[in-house]
């Protein structure tokens, strides 16, 4: 089983001086997921971080994981 915590700390614009962009973020979300599926691994993930204020901007985020998520999983 995999355990995969999505953290939005690590986007180039978070507080906490992350260093990834967007794409470098759905990137890493998309590598996770086509890891676990390509090895039929279960894999357990949740959403933290970011701490931007408005707090759209880390549903953004939040939500391009959910994306990845999906492509990999449900693509037709």
């Amino acid at each position: 089983m995999l355990f995969y915590q999505a953290g939005a700390d690590s986007h180039i614009s978070a507080p906490l001086r992350g260093v990834l962009t967007t794409e470098q973020m759905k990137k890493r979300d998309r590598c996770v997921f086509q890891y676990a599926r390509d090895f039929n691994k279960p894999i357990v993930w949740n959403l933290a971080g970011g701490y931007k204020d408005p707090v759209s901007r880390v549903l953004d985020i939040h939500i391009n994981t959910l994306k990845e998520c999906l492509s990999i999983y449900y693509s037709s």
